[in-house]
């Protein structure tokens, strides 16, 4: 009996050490993540992930985050990546880049991050490679949910351009519907100027396709505070114009792709909801 209770005690203790050793070991190889993202978007997911302790590099334009820089996806730095010997290195998937290069210097994953539905998967996938899983799909549940909602079809039709949209600009980079910030303001109950159906091409407008499209009402998305007039004073020809109902709203992470977005959706509905209050259609 004695020798029974022994030789139990002896398996157990080998099981327990294998399982702790198992787990150690995973650790470790958490540890030991080298991270390169040269996506911003990317780099705050990361960081809405609680998985900042894998970034070894990131995006020149990357603020969320002190860490070294690696370029962007444009124009890497080789010789600073190799260095940080990568266990992965991140990017947002963007026409016209040359991805084997970085592929030579490490696992590389190239994310589709331009739609909502792009945006939720990508999420998920991220989640998956850093071990991450559950943060991630609440992430991705909350995206799908909170960006998600239709606008009423008789909803008022809004322009969203990426500012600042000073009076000596030629032409004006405008959101699409079928971008994450285009989601964003259909989620806020408004419909987009510029139709609901995908675009292609760059989304710029001129002057006179601005006229031709006389929105309801104008929002500028930027960066960073810009003092004078409205949006487009100048336009006066514009019903938004002429009904005061064109604005700015100027946030740090305003035009981001990230987490941030979902911050930004109430600040969008708040100011549109007071155009329309103080000047009904």
């Amino acid at each position: 009996m004695k020798r029974r209770l022994l030789l139990l005690g002896v398996t157990l203790s080998l099981l327990g050490g294998a399982a702790c050793g198992k787990a150690q070991t995973e650790d470790v190889s958490r540890q030991s993540e080298r991270v390169v993202s040269l996506s911003p978007a990317i780099t705050d997911t990361i960081l809405a992930l609680h998985a900042q302790s894998a970034l070894a590099l990131v995006s020149d334009y990357c603020r969320s985050v002190e860490r070294p820089h690696a370029g962007s996806v444009f124009s890497p730095n080789f010789e600073r990546i190799a260095g940080v010997r990568p266990t992965l290195i991140l990017a947002s998937r963007v026409d016209g880049v040359a991805e084997e290069p970085l592929r030579r210097l490490g696992p590389f994953v190239s994310l589709p991050w331009t739609t909502l539905d792009e945006v939720v998967n990508s999420t998920r996938q991220l989640g998956g490679l850093l071990h991450h899983v559950p943060e991630a799909n609440a992430l991705a549940t909350r995206l799908e949910t909170e960006l998600g909602r239709e606008a009423p079809a008789d909803a008022p039709r809004v322009l969203v351009l990426m500012g600042p949209a000073t009076e000596d600009r030629a032409g004006y980079y405008y959101i699409k519907h079928d971008s994450l910030h285009g989601r964003l303001l259909s989620a806020s109950g408004y419909r987009n100027a510029m139709g609901s159906g995908p675009t292609k091409g760059q989304p710029h407008l001129s002057v006179e396709q601005l006229l031709r499209i006389d929105p309801d009402a104008i929002l500028v998305l930027q960066e960073a505070k810009v003092t004078g007039p409205p949006p487009l004073a100048n336009l006066s020809p514009l019903r938004a114009v002429k009904a005061r109902r064109t604005t700015a709203l100027a946030r740090v992470g305003s035009l981001s792709m990230g987490p941030d977005v979902l911050e930004i959706r109430p600040l969008v509905q708040a100011a549109l909801d007071r155009l329309f209050r103080e000047s009904p259609p």
